[in-house]
């Protein structure tokens, strides 16, 4: 993949390896969350919020500049991408 690929970003298998646990860890932790937030915010409200989060986060991996970055803004966006259904 062009991560792996990329020089400047340093990360080679096993960070890549990483960053998908790192990414399905976040997706299950969003679900749990977002099963309490359903309650309180409502569905609708729920899912337009993490689909908005979710794009902005796509929008910040052209910023991302290293490692932790990457790290940070997939983790992110995977939290928020568990509000869909």
């Amino acid at each position: 993949p062009q991560l792996i690929a990329d020089p400047h970003l340093g990360l080679d298998d096993a960070g890549y390896g990483r960053l998908l646990t790192v990414g399905i860890v976040l997706y299950a932790v969003g679900k749990l969350l977002g099963g309490l937030l359903a309650g309180v915010l409502g569905g609708r409200a729920l899912f337009l919020g993490g689909m908005a989060l979710s794009a902005g986060c796509v929008a910040a991996f052209g910023f991302a500049g290293g490692v932790a970055a990457v790290f940070a803004v997939w983790g992110l966006n995977r939290l928020v991408q568990a509000q869909g259904w």
